[in-house]
């Protein structure tokens, strides 16, 4: 998990990269659902939000010359953590559409 952190750390562009996938993943649920469904549009949401706001920590870092990243022992399970759970709710939701479209 340590490899994945340094991956992020010190690139706010690659947690940008993140943060548009959860908004494509938003996108993606209107247009399947057709009407918002809070269970199944704020997890990206959220996840969107957060990765960009990790994404400006990250800039602000770089820009200032952050070497000792104390902030990240607690930044980076919080984000990793939201993320999974996220992902895993907003899967939940596309499979409850998908089952509701089969029965009828």
């Amino acid at each position: 998990m340590n490899e994945l952190a340094n991956f992020f750390v010190g690139e706010p562009l690659r947690a940008y990269a993140v943060a548009g996938i959860f908004c494509m993943m938003f996108g993606f649920s209107f247009l399947v659902s057709h009407r918002f469904r809070a269970g199944l549009h704020l997890p990206p949401a959220v996840a969107c939000v957060a990765w960009f706001l990790f994404g400006l920590n990250e800039f602000f870092a770089k820009e200032n010359g952050w070497n000792i990243r104390i902030d990240l022992l607690i930044l980076w399970p919080g984000i990793m953590t939201l993320s999974a759970t996220c992902t895993i709710i907003w899967l939940v939701g596309l499979a409850r559409i998908a089952r509701n479209r089969l029965k009828y």
